[in-house]
């Protein structure tokens, strides 16, 4: 339609370098759930309410319109063909990362679909303010039939056809130039007389006090361009919030902190159903008390309802975020976990072995020194035992690999940024090294003990050759009560700290002063309150030139055709006439319009006012967020070290229970209270890194810089700051104040910390 195209010629004027727009129509997508395939104008009616319907087809005592129901009738408002288009996989789940959220968010998103209709009709204003403008035509034609005294002697007929051609031009002076041409012809029928005349008329008034001249004549043009420039803005900048909206922490990473809470509440509850097998196997053997069987059995029953919780949360916030999306709630889809496997601390394999650990310890634990097991009980726990010290030295290496990982990305860092070795940053650096070199000692332990465990498992075999059953079980029993469990809890707290630090974030360096700068110079939304300043201000002057008196110039011309010949287009000079004059009207009555002026003067300082706090309120935002970017960061590297102090807890609290010489139960709370520590570590882990990420990008969205293409994608992700920087265009004294902080260092009266 012209008017889709006029309006988006209209708004495709109004885009500016500093953001992007996409190329979208105003009618949703063909894909997408919003989607109708019905005709516009005279489309099929919808399916209505029965109650509503009765006072439709029956009004009062009116009968109502049949056009309705000829039209046809829809089966239903929302059509299914959008189900097709989603990226199902073969089971007809919808995978969920975060570009397809963000796609499918920008396709079938109620709100964002709202906003893009906002932009559309904004722009319907200024092309019929452009249109007042345009030479304007105007034409019409009448017949009719007259008739007078019935069918007596004396009745006349008469038939008249008038018709005329016209048009009218507006000057941005307030001129108005009106053009017609009206033709009247007329046949009498009884007196067989005929009539024919035409007139050419020409008008113009100019006012040349009140409502005179471009500074009011074009402020309602003017307003409207403006306008639609700021709903331009304003949708640019929706899109950057819908973006962090549906990624960040109430959208799709918020998501999957959630999942990943599932995970750590899975982890934590088969961590305590090991513990309860091993409390009940040692109580049945005398090594454990009632009490602490009864301790571990009461935190894994909490542990199952915590894991329960969790589930239904995750449930919730997921039709939540369907609904975010646009999508129905019974939709089904399933969130791509590959950015949770950062957050997979430990080898599934390795935690499968401890689960295979335990359970030949707690088999072996059913036998004691008075009911010794027999050769044929024997030999399968050797296999188990010979199969899992096989799998030793494979898991060890692929740790050691990725300690070497790590380590080698922290000497390239400090190569990178060497700087002063006082920095904290620097220090730092420096105690991870030393945490590195440590763990580089355990692994080197655990594959120079190695030969030992070998040299154990030999002594069983031997024993269970030689017929000893007493010396295999003890030597089965030491083997994996003692020496595979140490392994293996060393390799656990091991891994776990060298994955955790492998988990990269990444780095901000920003200073306040460029922070600032940024957010003056690319806020669209600040950038629309000065322009609403400038409004204000011209609405004074139109409001002050309403008090003025009426003066107008109006010049008028009539050419008309001979009276005396049937000839529509004879123009006679006896037919014409000239006119020329002026009209005032004194201001004897602008009460009205003296308050109108009075408030636009408020109005004025409004307008300023709300650009001073709107201003106060971005730095204000600014500051906030850089404040919180830098908490988020030191609360991730705290959950770091908490996670592995809570790791090296439950490793030293187990070898405590094991090492026991007899029951006590501050061990097995001490162990529970380790669990639970490392579970709330983990979680704190996932959360401070989910905030982290949403502040980079609030960070970014409150600098308005934040660039999202076409499919929702952060196209300006990971770019420095000072690809965003002009010099030339910084205010007087900006170049003195904004260097130090491009060097890292912030200046100003708060020092913000670089990230």
């Amino acid at each position: 339609m012209q008017a889709d195209c006029d309006a988006e010629q209209l708004v495709a004027e109004r885009t500016e370098p500093i953001f992007f727009l996409p190329d979208r129509s105003v009618q949703a997508a063909a894909h997408s759930r919003m989607a109708d395939f019905s005709d516009p104008d005279c489309g099929p009616l919808p399916p209505d309410d029965p109650a509503a319907a009765r006072f439709m087809d029956c009004p009062y005592k009116a009968k109502g319109s049949r056009v309705w129901h000829e039209r046809g009738q829809l089966a239903d408002i929302e059509f299914e063909h959008w189900r097709s288009f989603l990226p199902q996989d073969d089971e007809g789940v919808v995978p969920l990362n975060r570009q397809t959220a963000m796609e499918l968010a920008l396709l079938h998103s109620r709100d964002y679909q709202t906003q893009v209709e906002g932009v559309y009709l904004q722009a319907l204003p200024v092309s019929l303010q452009r249109f007042q403008f345009d030479a304007q035509w105007t034409g019409g034609a009448g017949l009719a039939f007259l008739q007078r005294g019935g069918h007596t002697a004396g009745s006349t007929r008469t038939l008249s056809l008038t018709d005329g051609l016209g048009v009218s031009k507006r000057f941005a002076t307030g001129g108005q130039l009106l053009a017609d041409f009206s033709n009247a012809m007329t046949w009498e029928y009884n007196g067989g007389v005929s009539s024919a005349a035409s007139v050419l008329s020409f008008q113009f008034l100019q006012p040349l006090m009140r409502r005179a001249f471009r500074e009011v004549q074009l402020e309602p043009l003017t307003q409207a361009e403006r306008n639609l420039l700021y709903s331009v803005r304003d949708f640019a900048r929706f899109r950057r919030t819908f973006f962090v909206s549906t990624v960040g922490t109430n959208g799709y990473l918020g998501l999957l902190a959630v999942a990943q809470a599932i995970r750590n509440e899975e982890a934590n509850l088969e961590s305590l159903r090991r513990n309860l097998e091993e409390h009940i196997a040692l109580y049945e053997t005398n090594q454990a008390s009632q009490f602490q069987v009864d301790q571990v059995y009461q935190e894994y029953a909490q542990g199952r309802l915590s894991l329960m919780r969790a589930q239904a949360t995750y449930n919730t916030e997921l039709d939540r975020y369907k609904l975010q999306l646009g999508l129905p709630s019974t939709l089904h889809v399933k969130l791509n976990s590959e950015e949770l496997k950062q957050f997979e601390l430990n080898d599934p394999r390795l935690e499968k072995l401890t689960d295979r650990n335990d359970a030949t310890r707690i088999g072996l634990l059913q036998f004691s020194e008075d009911e010794l097991p027999s050769m044929s009980e024997l030999r399968p726990f050797y296999a188990e035992c010979e199969a899992m010290l096989d799998l030793i030295p494979e898991l060890t290496s692929e740790v050691k690999s990725e300690l070497e990982t790590w380590t080698a990305r922290l000497k390239a860092d400090t190569e990178r940024t060497s700087g002063d070795p006082d920095d904290e940053a620097s220090v730092e650096r420096q105690r991870e090294l030393e945490l590195a070199e440590r763990l580089t000692k355990v692994i080197s332990e655990i594959l120079a003990e190695f030969p030992a465990d070998v040299e154990q498992l030999e002594t069983a075999r031997t024993a269970i050759d030689a017929d000893k059953p007493l010396l295999a079980w003890e030597a089965l029993n030491l083997l994996c009560g003692d020496q595979l469990r140490e392994r293996l809890d060393s390799l656990f707290v091991v891994q776990t700290q060298v994955r955790v630090y492998l988990i990269q974030t990444k780095p901000v360096e920003i200073s306040e002063d460029t922070a600032i700068w940024l957010a003056e110079n690319n806020r669209l939304d600040l950038k629309n309150q000065q322009g609403r300043v400038v409004d204000a201000y011209r609405r004074t002057e139109v409001a002050a030139d309403l008090l003025e008196a009426d003066l107008d110039l109006v010049l008028g011309a009539d050419l008309g055709t001979d009276p005396g010949r049937i000839n529509p287009l004879r123009f006679d000079s006896s037919a014409s006439t000239l006119r020329a004059g002026l009209q005032f009207d004194g201001p004897l009555n602008r009460m009205a319009e003296r308050n109108d002026y009075r408030a636009s003067q408020i109005e004025y300082q409004r307008a300023r006012r709300n650009y001073m706090a709107a201003r106060d309120s971005i730095l204000f935002d600014v500051r906030k967020i850089l404040r919180n970017l830098n908490l988020n960061r030191f609360s991730f590297e705290i959950s770091r070290q908490q996670l592995i102090t809570a790791a090296r807890q439950v490793e030293q609290a187990q070898i405590d229970l094991r090492n026991a010489e007899q029951s006590d139960s501050n061990l097995t709370r001490n162990l529970l209270q380790a669990l639970q520590s490392l579970l709330q570590a983990r979680n704190s882990l996932i959360a401070s890194w989910v905030s982290y990420e949403t502040s980079r990008m609030q960070l970014h969205q409150a600098l308005g810089i934040l660039q999202v293409d076409d499919s929702g994608s952060w196209i300006n992700d990971g770019q420095t700051f000072d690809n965003f920087l002009d010099i030339n265009d910084a205010p007087l004294g900006f170049e003195r104040e904004l260097d130090p902080g491009l060097d890292g260092d912030a200046s100003g009266d708060e020092e913000v910390p670089v990230l």
